[in-house]
């Protein structure tokens, strides 16, 4: 009689799991239908109070309660956490056991952690518990509490409670697999009965010789041509081809030997997704095995395709160097795309991704920029547009420039950010490269420019330097006649007043008038001999016969020049001259007089008022140094930074080119000297030019 008794409750118990893993809510997208079923469903069957599920949250750290159902009340409630820190010794009995059979709850060491903030509160006395298992790991239990007087859970009980954990687990993963379907088929049915309504496959239950005793599934007459009469009662070897049989025997056998397991199969031109649990008798012996069959053909070619989208997406960022992004605020989770993994240098999936992970990468000096963007795009649920430094895990810097939106759910919350990343540190080089050239450009526009009006300026220079020799020479030619002239009656006329000396015989008057003509014969040959003097100076400034390179006195030189600044000097100006012992040097005279004249011009101009013009010479170290100094107003720092700069003038408009004292610099520089000046406002300035008194044949300097 006790036999039959638990044959009884084991069909029992096989019955109710069968009618449950028919039900319409298994496997379906939203759980809830199905865990209050299966709770109440526990619940009734092995009469006890509360019958629970549990799944793992916070990263494994905690369960919470997904659904719990009281029998007494009808109602279902959910929400409760438990860390699993809290009780260690439970979970780890539970993930090493098929089940928890703990039928004094307080005393048992498995659960007894939960007694004093869990069982007593409650006035559970005995607790079944049993792992949910999935894809090979543990994702949560579900739990019937007893309360009342202490219970002793039978072995059909306890079979019964792990293959319930079992078809709820296969209810998740059926619920992945539909989640996934209905998004590729966009189908208005998403469920349907499990076995003689199943859209998309078939549910078969097989014994241990692998014969059909159940068969189930619209797919196998309409798709395969199996109508379920043709597989009951039969084994696999008499109804399916070989191929099919040699896949599908060690799946089946496993399940038989109470090994869950899933493949794929290819069947009459579809493809199918195969789930196999054992079927568990009252003593735990594993005598019926279920098979789940789902039709994913159309999912694989939908996700050929979207494969096919993605690669062809992936190889255009790539190429674009562009990278896509997308945040969730809910786990704070990032993911990045392959190509914006390759523009970091990171390999996808080798770390946990989050802003702040990401935020790290980013260079010191745009991380807050790059935050504020963040947050503020999430907080306002717009859109951002950003450019910043990072620094890929190879420590190379790279610059990103950076587009996201706000992602809103269908209550119009902000949810998290989605967005792209380009890669334009190429761009910045190359723009940064167009910029140099062009800077360079410019610069070597503005050399050119400025040798260009040195040498028009010297070319100007020398033609009025021609020009003024000639006009020296013809001067000089015209003035040298007459003036030769004049001296020679000089002569005649001192021999005349000494002839007419002897005839006045001392008459008075006679000899006022001669004394009046000697005297104005020597204002005449005094003024005579100025104007020769003046020539000889003009001859000898513009070097009418000293074009070439040669060694001359250098005292010659500024002595010529003087005379012809004479206009400039004036009676206000004196001239101090300090000439020391230095020897002839090695010069072009014509080029050496525009210096001097330009030094001293502008020395005239520096004074206002009376002034004095002091001329020092010495020698030192092979070299000859002239030193002009005026006592002017002196020459501002800033003006004496750009003094020998082309076009650089202080003068007012009219009355100079800038091009003077650029052109006295390029003068010293071809002699192979130096030029330097000294000024202090209100005081005045010293231009001191160095020259070498010997310079090789090939270091002199060539016509303009």
């Amino acid at each position: 009689m006790p036999r039959k008794k638990s044959e009884s409750g084991f069909q029992n118990f096989s019955r109710t799991l069968f009618d449950l893993a028919l039900s319409k809510a298994f496997g379906a997208r939203k759980s809830e239908p199905f865990l209050k079923e299966a709770t109440e469903t526990i619940a009734k069957t092995i009469s006890v109070e509360r019958a629970s599920v549990w799944l793992f949250v916070r990263g494994g750290r905690a369960i919470r309660s997904v659904d719990l159902f009281e029998r007494g009340s009808s109602r279902h409630t959910q929400g409760v956490e438990l860390a699993m820190s809290d009780f260690p010794t439970y979970f780890a009995s539970l993930r090493s056991q098929r089940a928890i059979a703990a039928h004094d709850a307080h005393r048992d060491r498995r659960t007894r952690e939960f007694s004093e903030s869990y069982l007593t509160p409650l006035g559970i006395t005995s607790m079944l518990d049993a792992p949910i298992r999935a894809g090979g790991k543990m994702i949560g239990l579900i739990c019937a509490e007893h309360i009342g007087p202490r219970r002793r859970w039978s072995p059909q009980e306890q079979s019964f409670a792990a293959s319930a954990a079992d078809l709820i687990a296969l209810s998740f993963e059926n619920a992945k697999r539909q989640e996934a379907t209905a998004k590729l088929r966009r189908s208005e049915e998403r469920y349907r009965a499990l076995a003689e309504n199943f859209p998309h496959g078939a549910v078969l239950l097989f014994d241990t010789d692998l014969r059909y005793v159940v068969a189930h599934g619209a797919s196998m007459s309409e798709t395969l041509n199996l109508p379920s009469e043709s597989l009951v009662g039969k084994t696999i070897f008499q109804v399916l081809p070989r191929e099919t049989c040699e896949t599908i025997e060690p799946h089946y056998r496993a399940a038989l030997n109470g090994k869950p397991s899933k493949f794929e199969l290819a069947f009459g031109g579809r493809w199918f997704e195969v789930h196999t649990v054992p079927v568990r008798s009252a003593g735990g012996r594993v005598t019926l095995a279920m098979a789940m069959a789902h039709d994913i053909t159309d999912r694989l070619q939908a996700e050929q395709e979207i494969r096919k989208s993605h690669r062809l997406l992936s190889d255009a960022q790539t190429l674009a160097s562009l990278g896509v992004f997308e945040w969730r605020a809910s786990d704070n989770s990032v993911t990045w795309s392959d190509s914006l993994h390759a523009i970091f240098g990171s390999t996808p999936g080798a770390e946990v991704l989050t802003v702040d992970s990401y935020l790290q990468r980013v260079h010191p000096g745009d991380r807050e920029k790059v935050r504020d963007g963040i947050y503020n795009a999430f907080s306002r649920g717009a859109s951002f547009a950003q450019e910043e430094r990072i620094t890929r895990n190879d420590g190379t810097p790279r610059v990103l420039s950076t587009k996201g939106a706000a992602v809103k759910d269908e209550n119009g919350s902000v949810v998290g950010l989605i967005g792209i990343c380009q890669d334009v540190t190429d761009i910045k080089e190359a723009q940064r490269v167009l910029v140099e050239y062009s800077r360079t450009l410019e610069e070597q526009v503005a050399d050119r420019t400025r040798d260009l009006r040195e040498k028009q300026a010297q070319l100007i220079q020398s033609a009025k330097m021609a020009s003024l020799g000639n006009l020296v020479a013809g001067v000089a030619h015209e003035i040298n006649n007459p003036l030769g002239a004049v001296l020679a009656n000089w002569n005649i006329v001192q021999h005349a007043v000494g002839q007419l000396n002897i005839l006045t015989d001392g008459n008075s008057e006679t000899r006022r008038f001669i004394d009046a003509i000697v005297e104005a014969e020597e204002i005449g040959i005094v003024a005579a001999r100025r104007i020769h003097g003046i020539v000889t100076s003009l001859r000898t400034f513009a070097r009418l016969d000293q074009a070439r390179e040669d060694e001359l006195d250098i005292h010659e030189l500024l002595e010529s020049t003087l005379p012809l600044v004479g206009h400039l000097l004036g009676n206000r100006i004196s001239v101090q001259r300090s000439y020391g012992s230095v020897p002839p040097i090695r010069c072009f005279p014509d080029k050496l007089n525009q210096v001097w004249m330009n030094l001293l011009v502008n020395a005239t101009q520096a004074i206002e008022g009376s002034g004095v013009i002091r001329l020092r010479t010495y020698a030192i170290n092979s070299h000859a140094v002239v030193e002009i100094s005026d006592t002017g107003k002196g020459i501002p720092l800033e003006d004496r930074i750009r003094i020998f700069d082309p076009g650089f003038t202080t003068k007012g408009v009219g009355v100079g080119t800038g091009l003077g004292l650029s052109i006295v610099h390029r003068i010293i520089e071809e002699h192979r000297g130096s030029i330097e000046v000294e000024s202090e406002v209100g005081i005045g300035s010293t231009f001191r030019v160095t020259l070498p008194m010997h310079r090789t044949q090939d270091s002199g300097v060539h016509e303009a």
